[in-house]
């Protein structure tokens, strides 16, 4: 661990962890504990560029929403749960010995423990700047989603937009390519079918993405070093897989 000042991720691990029979796993992408093969708790990061740094927690019946009408600006009912009782906590502005307080709370609901257990003593993490919260916001994400505007935007018919919370351009309706943040690297991602995956396979700064890389994208790493001129003739070629014919032949004629 870093020296210096808790981050949330830290803070949160130890303070979950500090609890008995508390297995850590990462469930959806996200840090997740347990209690008895029982979920308590889950922390979310910019989830979908929502811009939060959020602690999910299962409370008893009746809590979440008791605190999502008291505090609002703190607590919030999150997306993709299962059930009522879960409250998501902003971190960025919640009383931390409130946190701490609400977390024994979940873990004895998960664990069915008596009300004597108390709290591990975790410091205060630090507030997140808004670069460490969302890649996107920082220089290199900046500087990066500029260089993709100035190959996309000019080509016919493309708007801009966010694919859970990546900037993604858009043929019309048809996304075909999103600048995307993996493992804290950007990447682009762009379609090329099968027979490009192939291809590129070899290289190890291209990798087949979950989910829509069984529909024959591709991820170029682009975190480093940059050959532009090499990542349009991917954006174009991705770009003339999914633009109608007018498009093409708007592109075509200049």
């Amino acid at each position: 661990m870093a020296s210096g000042p808790l981050t949330p991720p830290e803070a949160v691990a130890l303070l979950c962890e500090g609890f008995p029979g508390v297995e850590a796993e990462v469930s959806h992408g996200s840090p997740s504990w347990t209690v008895d093969g029982r979920s308590f708790a889950s922390l979310r990061v910019n989830h979908h560029g929502d811009g939060r740094v959020a602690l999910l927690l299962a409370l008893p019946d009746g809590r979440a929403s008791e605190l999502v009408a008291a505090e609002p600006e703190v607590f919030h009912r999150p997306a993709y749960t299962r059930g009522d009782r879960w409250v998501g906590v902003e971190l960025q502005v919640a009383d931390w010995n409130e946190v701490c307080a609400l977390v024994a709370d979940a873990w004895r609901a998960a664990a069915g423990a008596e009300p004597a257990v108390p709290a591990p003593a975790v410091p205060a993490p630090r507030r997140l700047q808004p670069e460490e919260i969302d890649p996107l916001r920082s220089e290199r994400g900046e500087a990066r989603l500029d260089d993709l505007r100035r190959i996309c935007l000019p080509l016919p018919e493309v708007t801009e937009a966010r694919q859970f919370g990546m900037p993604s351009f858009r043929a019309g309706r048809k996304g075909f390519c999103t600048l995307h943040v993996h493992g804290g690297r950007f990447a682009v991602q762009a379609w090329v079918g099968e027979a490009g995956q192939a291809a590129l396979s070899g290289d190890p700064r291209f990798r087949v993405p979950p989910y829509v890389g069984a529909h024959g994208w591709i991820e170029l790493d682009v975190h480093d070093a940059v050959t532009w001129e090499e990542v349009e003739r991917l954006v174009v070629g991705s770009y003339r897989h999914f633009a109608l014919k007018r498009m093409l032949a708007a592109l075509d004629a200049r």
